[in-house]
């Protein structure tokens, strides 16, 4: 894997920081993992799955195009043991175009709203068919994504809001955020987060943006989208427990079976 740039090492660092996923998530892929031949992670990121996923699976390929998320899911991959590190291949690879696995891969991921990262639905669509053609004739795909409604967005003015501050291991960050709704079903969240050495600092040592672009579907869409690309919807839930997937539940939590 190319080695990341030091603002790559920066921005994986960052993401990292902001996404941990949603409660319940770890348990429930690993259960849906468990006994499997071969997992394709798609959208690997920092590693935050491996560990649950290399307790469940035989084999683990993870892939991802960020170099600095790869080199981040790498050295979380290091602090396993060494019998379950050697599970796992970590690629550098687009969605669009995933690795062939041997064996096939019977089960494939899209946690953490992966699928909305793709710039829009002819991507999305793309990406499902090409998973579908590297995985096995009985594989499951398995994904969750935010819920959002088909409402037509509004203007967004403000300005970057208060969000939180992170305690890490490199010191204190406070992070800002601005949400921009866009047409066409797009959301651009960008992260301002201001550095500093400890926690009594006054001044930050260093300041730094990211930004996280999304193309959004509708749950209805997303059912739809699915069987369009050979995979049928065979679980629907609201939350990582199992339970009914209802208009107001704020996630969707997908088990497809291969077609």
């Amino acid at each position: 894997m190319t080695p990341p740039t030091e603002d790559e090492a920066l921005d994986a660092w960052l993401y990292e920081l902001l996404h941990r996923g949603q409660r319940g998530d770890k348990a429930f892929y690993r259960r849906e993992c468990e006994g499997a031949a071969h997992v394709l992670e798609a959208g690997v990121g920092w590693g935050r799955l491996l560990d649950p996923l290399t307790r469940a699976a035989r084999r683990v390929t993870g892939i991802d195009q960020h170099p600095g998320l790869l080199a981040r899911a790498a050295d979380r991959l290091s602090a396993l043991p060494k019998t379950r590190a050697a599970k796992v291949r970590l690629t550098p690879a687009d969605l669009l175009s995933p690795p062939e696995g041997a064996p096939p891969y019977d089960r494939v991921l899209l946690p953490f709203n992966t699928l909305f990262c793709l710039p829009d639905e002819a991507a999305q669509r793309a990406a499902l068919t090409a998973l579908r053609r590297v995985a096995a004739p009985d594989a499951r795909l398995v994904l969750d994504v935010y819920v959002i409604d088909d409402a037509p967005p509004e203007p967004d003015d403000t300005d970057f809001e208060y969000l939180i501050t992170v305690l890490d291991a490199a010191g204190r960050v406070d992070v800002y955020e601005r949400n921009d709704e866009l047409p066409d079903q797009r959301i651009d969240v960008t992260y301002r987060c201001a550095l500093f050495d400890d926690l009594s600092a006054a001044e930050p040592r260093r300041t730094a943006e990211q930004r996280v672009s999304h193309r959004y579907l509708t749950p209805e869409q997303l059912l739809h989208l699915l069987p369009a690309c050979d995979w049928s919807p065979q679980r629907v839930c609201g939350d990582f427990a199992g339970r009914d997937f209802s208009p107001e539940s704020g996630v969707m939590v997908i088990v497809a079976a291969a077609r």
